[in-house]
């Protein structure tokens, strides 16, 4: 049986990465498209600084739901 030898450390390369696992690929998806979905809210002026949190999460949730969906179609299809 052969065995590899890392210098830096016993894992491999690709499991100390951390962009490596589909969890943290998933999770910064959601960030992504979370934060362009605010953008764009408060870019075409549906949201302003004077807006409550809870109506620039409540917009930015629904808003970001579809474009989170559109992006794991269009991971899909690639």
């Amino acid at each position: 049986m052969c065995s590899r030898v890392y210098r830096s450390s016993k894992t491999p390369p690709a499991a100390r990465d951390f962009s490596a696992s589909p969890l943290s690929e998933t999770v910064m998806a959601y960030l992504v498209s979370l934060a362009a979905s605010a953008f764009m809210m408060f870019f075409f002026q549906k949201l302003s600084f004077d807006d409550p949190w809870s109506i620039w999460l409540s917009y930015t949730l629904v808003l970001g739901l579809p474009a989170t969906i559109g992006g794991a179609a269009g991971r899909l299809t690639v």
